[in-house]
């Protein structure tokens, strides 16, 4: 089984993604310019501590003692508990004659030249007088330039960290917002069966879903067209039969009542039974057609017991298995449908049909109706299979093979009640019961 991709899932991560690899972008450039500003802070600053520096370094050569030693401690920054920068005063000759209370006594490891030099661990910046005697040496740690640089960019990444969820739930609803005229066309058309084929609305539908309505809607015309050719061809053939079949079972008949050779009546007999069946058939065929079609539907209510009582004396006429139908007037008495009293007859109709041929002749058949204004149908039989129960409102599907019938009842009450928005429900054994068969009815 293949995997379901969806399109709303796909959209949120690329989007959120996209997103947050552009934020991360941004961040990268942001991080090297942040990286090139503070080097360059930080750079002045050390270029400004050695231009400060020299003068004052100057003036505390010219107070050393008259032997000409040098006081090492006397030179200090201000406030430098709170400073990092270390420096040192030299002659020409490279011997340290001040320095910070944090530089080393020993002279930095670096040549007397003006300007920036770096080693592994430290920047330093250089000034001397315009005699070139005394140098001032600031030493910066590069620890502390990199601990800047990372807080700083910690202070860039922090928010994102907050913010891609954010961002993950403002592209979900805006995505899902967009989405929405696709996500009702889908549902939409999940919805639709062969009896709601009417054109989708478009007029309220984004210019991108409207080549796909279009195509829809060209769709159901033609699936309308295929559906009524195949109706109105049924329709009119179960209509042309009738006369012809009619007129082959008078003649078979009057043949059967004029002949006096046995085997003649015999074949005739035969003759008649198959033309019966044909005529049944045809019948099952136009009725059928006509509950595809929904022709019967006017609009109108019907009240079920005076057709069910009608039915019952018809088929009594034709069989004396009627006289086992049993209806409780109960509920039934004022149970109505909202279908016209045509379909109300077809489907009643068959039911009892159905009932009378599978059912058996010794239990009578059981109508009622319940609170729920459900009509229910019972006769007693064997329990089918589920599998079997299933499919049996399928056309041309019958209980057992060797049953009689079209295979057409249950199909045609079940596309009855369908266009007429009601439930049609199978049950075997019976409800309550451990064998025989009952349909339940109802309408909304």
């Amino acid at each position: 089984m293949m995997k379901s991709n969806s399109l709303k899932k796909k959209l949120i991560l690329y989007i959120t993604l996209s997103v947050t690899m552009m934020w991360l972008i941004a961040t990268g450039v942001s991080v090297s310019i942040l990286f090139q500003e503070m080097a360059e802070t930080f750079d002045s600053s050390l270029e400004k501590t050695a231009q400060r520096l020299l003068p004052f370094a100057v003036a505390q050569l010219h107070q050393k003692n008259g032997d000409g030693s040098v006081e090492y401690d006397v030179a200090s920054l201000p406030n430098q508990d709170d400073e990092y920068l270390r420096y040192q005063v030299r002659d020409d000759n490279g011997n340290v004659l001040l320095r910070s209370d944090n530089a080393p006594l020993t002279p930095f490891l670096i040549a007397l030249t003006p300007g920036f030099a770096d080693t592994p661990d430290y920047r330093f910046y250089t000034k001397t007088t315009p005699n070139k005697q005394i140098f001032v040496q600031v030493a910066e740690p590069k620890e502390e330039r990199w601990e800047a640089i990372v807080d700083s960019v910690k202070g860039l990444l922090f928010p994102i960290l907050l913010l891609v969820p954010l961002v993950g739930l403002i592209v979900f609803w805006v995505v899902d917002k967009v989405l929405a005229p696709l996500i009702l066309l889908g549902r939409e058309i999940s919805q639709r069966d062969a009896g709601n084929l009417v054109p989708f609305q478009h007029e309220d539908s984004p210019q991108e879903l409207l080549s796909i309505l279009h195509s829809l809607n060209a769709l159901m015309i033609r699936i309308q067209k295929a559906i009524a050719a195949e109706r109105n061809f049924a329709s009119n053939s179960a209509h042309e039969l009738r006369t012809p079949i009619a007129t082959s079972l008078a003649q078979t008949q009057r043949l059967m009542a004029t002949s006096q050779d046995v085997k003649t009546q015999k074949r005739a007999q035969e003759i008649e039974s198959s033309l019966k069946r044909l005529q049944r058939l045809s019948e099952k065929l136009l009725q059928l057609s006509r509950a595809d079609a929904s022709v019967l539907q006017t609009g109108d209510r019907s009240q079920v017991y005076p057709i069910l009582l009608m039915i019952r004396d018809e088929l009594k006429q034709g069989s004396n298995k009627a006289r086992s139908i049993e209806i409780i007037e109960d509920k039934t008495v004022d149970l109505f449908w909202p279908v016209d009293m045509d379909a109300t007859a077809i489907i009643l109709r068959n039911l009892l049909e159905n009932a009378l041929r599978h059912g058996a002749c010794d239990i009578p058949i059981v109508i009622f109706c319940d609170d729920e204004n459900a009509l229910h149908i019972q006769n007693d039989c064997d329990v089918l299979a589920p599998e079997k129960l299933d499919i049996l409102t399928h056309r041309f599907e019958r209980a057992s093979s060797q049953a009689d019938g079209s295979g057409l009842g249950l199909a045609i009450v079940d596309a009855f009640i369908k266009n007429g928005a009601g439930h049609l429900d199978l049950f075997s054994p019976r409800i309550g019961h451990a064998s025989g068969f009952e349909v339940v009815v109802k309408f909304e």
